[in-house]
């Protein structure tokens, strides 16, 4: 189970006010609460434009970087912390796709190998 008293003490220090605003409208909306309804929130000034959009976005990304399951779906829903259960499938899923996407490179790893493309497999991970 996730410590939201851990995520929120992380988040006021440092001073991200826009994902502790984020996290309390999601804990007081089980049943979802839209983008476009996060953004008229956080953003009440009656003037919205994508950057405010996109900072919802990053934010709910960074609190789902700290751990927290938030599922999202494209209907009236938009994002909901998960349940207990919808966790624990959320996180099996992404391990499996993360074992997945290690075997292709290890697959990837082993062919350029056998080609003598070793050089080639260097790869950035910066963005």
């Amino acid at each position: 189970m996730i410590d939201l008293d851990l995520i929120r003490k992380a988040l006021t220090t440092h001073g991200d006010e826009l994902a502790l605003q984020i996290l309390s409208i999601l804990l007081d909306s089980p049943t979802g609460v839209t983008r476009a309804r996060l953004v008229a929130v956080c953003f009440p000034t009656g003037f919205t434009n994508i950057t405010s959009d996109r900072n919802v976005r990053r934010a709910i990304k960074r609190l789902r970087d700290m751990g927290l399951v938030i599922l999202s779906s494209p209907d009236k829903a938009g994002y909901r912390i998960a349940g207990s259960d919808e966790t624990k499938l959320v996180r099996a899923y992404a391990l499996r796709e993360y074992k997945a996407a290690l075997s292709r490179i290890a697959t990837t790893s082993k062919v350029l190998r056998a080609y003598g493309l070793k050089d080639n497999l260097r790869m950035s991970l910066g963005g």
